[in-house]
This record gives C-alpha cells, structure tokens and sequence, in this order.
C-alpha cells in the first residue's frame, strides 16, 4: 500500500516471483529499478508505475524492481524486535535467494565506495546488536550518503501548504539555466525552512515577489527521466545578488555528463523540458 493507503500491488508484479514463506511475517526491504543492463535507475520510475496502475499491464512496464531484504521484525507471527540484528538477519539469509538479500560488506569504506559508484544512494548502517524499532530513525542504525553538492536555483512558482502550513508556503518549484538560458524545471524544495521563512516566502508570493529570486540549496543527486529533478533538496538561503546556476554544473557535480549530453543531442527531437509531473515526483522532491 502507498503513504495514501492506495493498494498498489498491481504496479509491482515482481512480487509475484518470490517465494516467499508460508506462515505470518513482516520483512524489511527496499524496492530498486534497474534497466535491461542490470544497472540500478532512478527511484522515480517506480513512483511512475504506482501513478499508472490500473492503466498499463505489467508486461507494459520497460524497468525491472528488484526487492532486497535486511530485516524480519516479525517472523513465524512471533515479534523478534528484541533480537540483536544479526539474528534477524540470518532469517532473511535462510529464506531468500541471494539475489533477493541485500548486500553486505566487511571493509565500511570500500563498501560505501562500491554502491555508489555502481549506482546506488550510499549505505545504511545497523549495529549488529541492535534491535528493530519501528516509526523512523534512531541510535540503531544510520544512512551514509555522499556529501551534498549545492547549487543557485531559480524560484518558478510557489506551492501553498497544507493543514498547519496552509496560511503560509509549502514549497517551491525550482528551475535551472539550460540552453541559450531558458529556465529549466528541476523540481521543488519543501524542506529547510523555518515557519518565519514560509509566511516571508508566502507574502513575496501574494505580492509577486518571489518568482524570479535565487536562492541556495543543497543536494544529493540530479537525475534524467524524461525530465531533469534534484534528489533530496534543502533549503540553505536566499542568494539576493546570486545568478542561477546551469543544468550542466549540476550534472557535472554528479558526474552524469552523459546524461546532460543525451539530453542535449535529443531536445531537438523530444519536448524534454516539460517538468517532471508532480503527482508522480511529489514525494521524491519534497
């Protein structure tokens, strides 16, 4: 089920090849797509397929999702929480193919090293003595990530708030410079800010003053997916004499030159700059 408890286990039929056991469980995994090479693709292009369900069949979807399993906090219908990780981990080894068990290394820096350079967002770290709980993070376990690049995007729209945020900015739609300096979309920023901050933005906004500034952010990754989207933007502050900073620096800082070259060969052919469709990419950019 989706965050909007949307049952979207039609947009995922890979779950069908796995066997899993016959008894109560709950297994902790995550859901990576990878293209035909085997290499791993944006995480967007498994929020496409949940926007989708009901309108495509499987065979229809052009990414494979593999499912890989770290943990069992339920097993057999008995709560193993307490156990110390390495025991609940042993369960997922007995239970899966190897190709259904997430990756493990010895050496933390080679391990780091090798995920993201074959593709992956960083590592997360458990302690092996440590118990399972549920509800967000804690002392138990962490995420390791490259260090976040930054950039000077352009403010393109604002996005008003919702429940306790509705009286002032929720987010803001960024752009980039592209060729010959048109504005191109790159997805929106929701974190980051103050309450103070969102009213400030939110009056700008009411008195068309806000579309237009530059302000920074910092990042974690750009990617390519039939439009361009920052991963993991931060608000850090308003850049009053900043420029925009272009499409290109951003895919140079993260090393996808051939990404932003493809992009350029075909933008005579396709209307890639189109922004990313927010009811898909909401989630990932905030």
């Amino acid at each position: 089920y989706s965050s909007g408890s949307q049952d979207v286990t039609a947009a995922l039929p890979e779950l069908e090849d796995i066997d899993f056991p016959d008894c109560p469980f709950i297994f902790d995994c995550e859901a990576t797509p990878y293209d035909d090479d085997g290499n791993p693709i944006p995480f967007e292009n498994i929020m496409t397929r949940l926007t989708r369900v009901g309108e495509m069949d499987a065979d229809d979807f052009d990414t494979d999702v593999v499912f890989k399993f770290f943990d069992a906090p339920v097993w057999h219908g008995r709560d193993i929480t307490d156990r110390k990780y390495t025991d609940r981990f042993e369960v997922v080894k007995r239970i899966f193919d190897p190709d259904n068990v997430a990756r493990t290394g010895n050496d933390l820096e080679s391990t780091f090293q090798s995920a993201v350079e074959n593709g992956h967002e960083g590592l997360v770290i458990k302690r092996k003595d440590g118990s399972y709980t549920p509800g967000g993070r804690h002392s138990q376990w962490k995420k390791w990530k490259p260090e976040p690049e930054t950039l000077d995007c352009v403010v393109v729209d604002v996005q008003q708030g919702s429940g306790r945020l509705s009286d002032r900015m929720g987010a803001l739609s960024l752009g980039l410079l592209g060729p010959d300096d048109e504005v191109i979309p790159v997805g929106r920023v929701g974190t980051g800010f103050s309450d103070s901050e969102r009213k400030e933005w939110w009056v700008d906004h009411e008195t068309d003053n806000a579309e237009g500034q530059v302000i920074e952010i910092e990042f974690e990754d750009i990617q390519y997916h039939g439009g361009w989207g920052l991963r993991f933007p931060r608000f850090k502050c308003r850049r009053p004499e900043g420029e925009c900073d272009t499409v290109e620096r951003a895919a140079r800082l993260q090393d996808r030159d051939d990404d932003y070259d493809d992009w350029l060969d075909g933008r005579e052919d396709t209307s890639l700059t189109d922004e990313p469709d927010e009811e898909g990419l909401g989630d990932l950019f905030g």
